[in-house]
């Protein structure tokens, strides 16, 4: 039987998905995530070059909803037509997150 901190994210996750989902395309099918787009803040350092890092964003997809799960190096395209190149994965509960460098159109 779930406990109530499982029951409360499960049910905060259906929720969040319902109002902030975006269907992707993985591997040839559609698949609906939620997506956090965001460029990293870097620390000021004067020896390193100014130059603007990359656009990243953090995808959350349901455990098992493609199977077998992501690995790194997999691809989601947006509907913007924007590639997400996974590069870090974390199972996190009924989810796993995806730290994904953003690669503009084709």
């Amino acid at each position: 039987m779930p406990n109530a901190v499982d029951t409360a994210t499960a049910k905060g996750w259906t929720t969040l998905k319902a109002k902030a989902g975006e269907t992707v395309t993985f591997r040839g099918a559609d698949v609906v995530v939620v997506i956090d787009r965001f460029t990293p803040e870097l620390p000021d350092d004067p020896r390193r070059p100014d130059l603007k890092p990359r656009e990243q964003s953090m995808i959350e997809i349901d455990d098992g909803a493609v199977s077998p799960n992501p690995k790194a190096g997999e691809i989601f395209t947006d509907s913007e037509g924007k590639r997400h190149k996974c590069i870090r994965i974390r199972p996190v509960g009924g989810t796993i997150r995806l730290l994904c460098d953003i690669y503009p159109e084709p």
